[in-house]
């Protein structure tokens, strides 16, 4: 009971998910009508996947995720006088892959390179800035096993806005 009333109060940190939720009286023949209220909050505004500076200086966040939704901000990092994001993935078989990065608000450039365990970057490095007749980006390529970074960035420099990175395998 809260403060004395008929009501109760839960509240209980959970990871990220789908719930479901019964609701129950204290007699079993007790009936009536009930208010249901929920209230969600993030434990902090940032991510919650490791971030790590690279030997150049930009922030890389590792994230596996096959859905990015991120953005670029006036306070971001710069590469070639322009805002940029860098996710770092594992490719731990030869896959086709394909990435788009898709946003409503920034004329969208996409890189993925290959990084060695130093940190160098390897021999492959991707670029596309408009895919289809958008300003969208998309990168269609066989990855070898390995480490990757791949960056989200601006075609002109202090674009900044939202935008979406979506990762799928593509099937022989």
């Amino acid at each position: 009971n809260l403060a004395g009333s008929s009501s109760a109060n839960l509240q209980q940190p959970i990871a990220a998910g789908s719930y479901w939720v019964g609701v129950t009286s204290v007699a079993a023949a007790d009936t009536g009508s009930y208010n249901l209220t929920v209230n969600a909050k993030t434990a902090s505004e940032g991510s919650s996947f490791e971030t790590f500076t690279s030997i150049y200086g930009i922030d890389v966040e590792i994230n596996p995720n096959p859905l990015i939704k991120g953005a670029l901000r006036s306070n971001d990092q710069k590469f070639d006088n322009k805002f940029i994001d860098i996710y770092q993935f594992e490719v731990t078989e030869t896959v086709t892959l394909r990435i788009e990065l898709t946003s409503s608000l920034v004329d969208t450039v996409l890189l993925v390179v290959d990084v060695l365990s130093d940190q160098q970057l390897g021999s492959v490095f991707l670029r596309n800035d408009d895919s289809k007749f958008s300003t969208d980006s998309r990168i269609e390529a066989t990855l070898s096993p390995g480490t990757y970074w791949m960056g989200a960035t601006s075609f002109s420099p202090n674009d900044f806005g939202d935008y979406q990175i979506q990762t799928s395998v593509v099937l022989p």
